[in-house]
Order: C-alpha cells, then structure tokens, then sequence
C-alpha cells in the first residue's frame, strides 16, 4: 500500500512538473476567458440598460468596478481556485488549471470586459455620429450631424428607422463599416500602448524595480500565498478568513439593509459621512475640501497595504494641500473658485488632473531616457547596440519602434479622414493620449490606483475649450468631440496592465510575448462579442428603451458641437494657472524626489491626491497608512507580514458580499423575500 501510495503522489509531481512548463495559453484557458468575457458582456449590458435581468446597477460592483484590480479580474480566479479547480482535483491532479493558465484567464478576462465598457461608450457616442443628439434637437445638432454622415458612421436615416420601427434585429449594411473602421482605430491605440510599454518595461520593471502593487494582490490570490511564502499557504492562513468576514459584513452591508432595515448601512458612504460632517455649517470648507461623491471599494487597501508608506502619506496630505489652497481662493472668490459652489472645485480639478498627467509623464519618460534611447539604437540597428537584448522583450525593438510610427500615423489619419480635424489638432490629441497614458501606468504600477476612468471627467468641453477658447479649436474641428469617450472610459489605463501583466508573467513563468497574445485574444473575442451580443441585444430593446444610457454617451460628442456652435464656453484665464500650478509642483516634486533620498513627498502623491482622482481613493489612503504606520512602528516588518493576509482577504470579502448582494437581489424581485 505504501508503495503504491508512493508511486501515485511520484506520478501526481511528475504531472504537476509538466503542467508547470506548460504556456498558459491553452485551448481551454482561451474558452474559460471566452465563456468569462461573454457573461460579462450580458452583465454590461444589464447594467447599461436594465433590459437582462433587470438587475442594473446592482451588478456593477461585482463584476465591474471602474477601479482595478478589477473584479471581473478577480473573479475567475477565485472560481477557478474555490469551484473549477477543486472539481478537477478529484479525478486526477494533472486535470487542474495551472497558474499560468489562471493567469491567462484573468488576464484576458480583464482587457476584453474592459474593451466592452469601451463599446458601450462609443458606439453611441462615435459609431453613430450626432444622429442620437439630431434625432431630439434637429435644430441644434442637424447641420452638425449632417457632416458625418459618411460610410464610416452609422447613418441618421438608421437611428431615426430604429426609433419610429422599434426594436429588431441589427441592419449590418449599415454597421459593418463604422464597427469595423472604429474597432481598427481601438486596435491602433492598443498596438501604439503595447509598443510605448515596451520601450518603459525595462526601467519601471527591472531597473526601478516597481511594486506593481495590483499585481501582487492578484498573484497572491493565484499563488494561495504571500511573497516569499510556500503556495497555498494564504488560504491556510486563519487571518485571511478575517479580513474575509469583515469586508463582507462592511460591504455587504448597502445590499443588506435594503432587504432588512435592521442591518446597518455600511460600505464606505459611511466614512464620506464622517468626514462630511467635519465641514457641516462652513460653506467655504465644504467647497473647499470637496470630494466627488464615489464609491470607494475596499480591495483597494489589500493594493495599500503593500506599498510604501509614504506614497500614501503623500496622497492623502496633498488632498488637505490642495484643500487649503482652494480655501484661500474660495473666500477671496478668485481663481474659478465661489463659496458653496462645489461645480467650480470640480471645474477646477479636471485641470489640474491633466496639468498633474503631463508633467508625470515627462518626469518619467525623461528618467527613463537612457533606457528609451539604447531600444531606439537597438531598433534602427546603429553601432554600439550589439550586447543590447531584446530577446526577452514583449516583442522586438524593431517591430515596437516601426509599430509606434505606424500606428501613430493610422491614428493621427483616422482622425484626419473620419473625424475631419486638422493636422495639428490630431497630432495634439494624439500627445495627449500618449501623456495621460504614461501617468495613468505609472500611477497604477507605482501606487497600485488603476482608475480605469482616465481623467475621470470629459476634458474637452469641460477643459481644453476653456484652456484656449472654442475660436482656437473651431468648427472645422468638431469631430474632436468624438473622442470625450476615449479621455474617461477604459482606454488610456492600458499602458499600465500592460506592464503589470508582463510582471505576473515573469512571476509564474508565463512568456511575455504569450502574456501579450493573450491580451490581444481577449480583445478580438470581446470585439466578436460586441458583435454577436452586444449590438443585437441593444437593437432588440429597442431605441427608446437604450435611450437613457445612449444618450448620456452621445451628448459628449454634442456638448462639444453644441459649444463651438453657440460659442457658450468662453476662454477662461483662470485656467492657465491651474495647469500650470499642478505641473509645476509635479515636475519640483519629481527633481526633488530623484534627487534627495529622504524627500517625503512623492510626485505620483500629488498627481492622485491633489486632482480629481483624489475623490476616488483619498479615504482609504488615509485609513491605510494610518494602519501600517502603526503596525511598522509597534512590530516592524515581521508584524507587517503577519497582518497582510487580513488585507488580502478584504478584496475577497467585498467581492463575495456583492455576489450575496445580487443573489439575495434577485430574490427579491423575483418577490421570494
């Protein structure tokens, strides 16, 4: 019996080995993902317009979050470990997912959920031109519209045929063209961010050495362990199941009390409360320490938790900095700021968060300028670059150099050609892109925030018009408008998971260049999706049943329309000084930061706290630091390590209180309770 018992658990390592050498990009990996991407697809589109199950809302905070590590991430990592896998295990060991395809799973899972709520934005809000806005207020939007009405948008004649014959199935001759020509110019973005996060690989992952804090949590949950810790051993561990039991008691809460009003509301609405409250009475202060009313999910102090102290310390205090400074404006009624007036604090963040997004990507394109230039010798072959290596490299430097042009120049006369827009106005779109995609990365990568939402607001009516006036801009222009969409939906945080991915491949054995066929799998089976799903369900509702949503998307693209037409945004000088105020203390920030080894102030801090992100994270930042500020100075490292995995299980814990949340939600309309 010994014996055999020996040769079975002899044959069980020897399968597990091979599986372990195994790519993760198998073909089950790929119809898992598939099966992950198509039920988020469904879920969107729930949320979106109610029309599925008719739970809304009630969904978005389980499988999409707007804050990575997202939970549609999360979530097959944690069915596969707890559900598929165990499943597995009892027939035979060698049956079970591997990391390697765990990770390929919530990889792909992730980028192709994250290109449907992409979908959702654009193809009202670009797809379909102005027909959304001309079919309510033809006088406004008419002329407007009547200027992309070519084969690259779906016609107004369509959007007016929907409504008038209701819902039905979808007229491909009319949406071929402007789903594919679109899904193209997004494909060109991903392949321009995949090259840029090559050339930066190298210094952010293997000479700086970033955290990639978002990916340390996910690895840990697909690891079963903590850093430097045997496989397993997380779940093992009695904490866990503590932070489990708290986040889901905290989070679960908001759904609870809808079902029992005895149970209290909790989640983080409680904390705004509290700190609400510290200005009740104070117009001034109200306005002046205004913070978007979001939701702030509490797997982000699991992310915290593992970063450095003072990052955090930086979010928070530049959130009361720039607070003060908005007090002093705010009482001497200057600089865009009034008393009790909250719009003009949030009129003012969104230009200082692009101000804060330029400078960042500056500091750290520049700090990385000697890594950047020996992969722009590699490519073009020059002397000198011979023991440069690329080998190992997401793909080689020729093809990221030649790609970056190349799908520059697509990009740049995409917008040239289906939007109309002058060269100059392309080429500076396209900068700011490239900007904002850097500081996003380098925030998410550094300080674990991976707002998927960019700069959290739709800049060019609400900003850039203001920066330079609608005259600088012009009519000639208008098609700018389409691309509000692009500057608050999931598009320029993919730098970042991108680098984060290559990191957990490097970490569970997963070639880089596998991890980004992976990716780009994911994208072309949500695109399909969006095609097969997406676009039939949303004409089978109907026009008047999509209208709500479709057209919030659309009015961005009309706000701008509309402004340049009217000319009722008007050049505001204030403006210029928040720019440059917030990219000026992010460049000092940055010189001193490289420069001093004991600077505190971190410029990555400035450019989350002191901008319209702080309104996400801020609360938590505080709560975070606070706590292993206390715990490293009363037990140092050893009590930091024993009190992680209670972090780690509150991100599990939210996320199974949303799952409960909707379960019990659906119970009750189906009126069971």
């Amino acid at each position: 019996m010994k014996q055999e018992r020996f040769r079975e658990e002899v044959t069980l390592q020897k399968d597990i080995s091979k599986n372990a050498t195994k790519t993760g990009l198998t073909l089950r990996a790929i119809i898992v993902a598939a099966l992950f991407i198509i039920l988020g697809t469904y879920i969107w589109l729930d949320i979106a317009y109610g029309g599925i199950w008719g739970l809304g809302s009630r969904t978005y905070w389980v499988f999409y979050d707007g804050y990575a590590p997202n939970n549609h991430a999360i979530l097959p990592i944690l069915v596969i470990i707890f559900i598929i896998n165990p499943i597995l295990r009892l027939f035979k060991s060698k049956f079970q997912f591997s990391e390697k395809e765990i990770f390929v799973i919530s990889t792909m899972a992730q980028f192709g959920i994250l290109l449907i709520v992409l979908y959702y934005s654009i193809i009202p809000g670009a797809m379909m031109g102005l027909s959304i806005p001309a079919a309510q207020n033809p006088f406004l939007y008419g002329d407007i519209a009547e200027r992309f009405t070519s084969k690259f948008f779906v016609s107004p004649e369509e959007t007016m045929r929907w409504f008038n014959e209701g819902p039905g199935s979808v007229p491909w001759s009319e949406w071929a063209i402007p789903f594919i020509s679109w899904t193209l110019f997004i494909f060109a973005l991903v392949g321009l961010f995949f090259c840029v996060g090559t050339f930066l690989r190298r210094r952010w992952t293997d000479v700086e050495h970033l955290r990639y804090p978002i990916g340390v949590v996910k690895l840990a949950y697909i690891k079963g362990a903590m850093e430097d810790e045997p496989d397993g051993s997380l779940w093992k561990n009695k904490l866990i199941w503590v932070g489990i039991i708290i986040a889901f008691l905290f989070s679960g809460g908001s759904y609870f009390h809808t079902i029992w009003p005895w149970f209290p509301d909790t989640d983080m609405n409680v904390i705004r409360k509290v700190r609400s409250s510290l200005w009740a009475g104070s117009p001034d202060l109200q306005t002046a320490f205004y913070l978007l009313p979001t939701i702030h999910p509490v797997v982000m102090s699991a992310m915290w938790f593992v970063i450095s102290t003072d990052l955090l310390f930086s979010i928070w205090f530049f959130y009361i900095f720039r607070s003060l400074l908005n007090l002093v404006f705010v009482k001497s009624s200057s600089m865009g700021l009034l008393p009790g007036n909250t719009a003009s604090v949030d009129s003012v963040l969104i230009h200082t968060t692009i101000g804060a997004h330029v400078a960042l990507a500056l500091i750290y394109l520049w700090l990385a300028r000697k890594e950047i230039g020996q992969a722009f010798r590699k490519a073009l072959s020059l002397t000198g670059t011979e023991k440069v290596d690329d080998s190992d490299e997401p793909m080689s430097y020729k093809t990221a150099f030649w790609g970056m042009i190349g799908c520059s120049a697509f990009v740049i006369i995409f917008c040239m050609v289906v939007l109309q827009m002058k060269l100059l106005i392309s080429l500076i779109n396209l900068i700011l892109f490239m900007f904002i995609a850097i500081s996003l990365a380098r925030m998410r990568n550094e300080a674990g925030v991976g707002v998927q939402f960019s700069v959290g607001d739709w800049p060019l009516a609400k900003s850039f018009m203001k920066l330079v006036g609608p005259d600088a801009i012009g009519m000639d222009n208008v098609g700018f408008g389409a691309l509000n969409n692009f500057y608050c939906r999931p598009l320029l945080c993919y730098i970042g998971g991108f680098l984060e991915a290559w990191k957990m491949g490097d970490e569970v054995g997963e070639d880089r260049k596998t991890t980004m066929k992976s990716i780009w799998i994911g994208f072309s089976i949500a695109a399909l999706a969006a095609v097969f799903i997406y676009i039939p369900k949303m004409y089978a509702l109907g026009f008047n049943n999509t209208l709500k949503r479709n057209n919030t998307n659309a009015s961005f693209w009309g706000s701008v329309g509309a402004a340049l037409k009217q000319g009722n945004i008007q050049k505001e000088s204030t403006c210029i000084f928040w720019y440059a105020y917030s990219f000026i203390i992010v460049i000092l920030l940055g010189a001193l930061r490289t420069s001093f080894a004991w600077w505190p102030f971190h410029p990555v801090g400035f450019a989350i706290g002191a901008t319209r992100v702080a309104g996400f994270f801020v609360d938590m930042a505080f709560i975070v630091w606070l706590v292993k500020t206390i715990v490293m100075r009363c037990g140092g490292h050893q009590a930091y390590k024993k009190v992680t995995p209670i972090f780690l299980g509150l991100g599990v814990g939210q996320l199974l209180a949303g799952v409960v949340g909707v379960f019990l939600s659906t119970l009750q309309l189906l009126r069971i309770i």
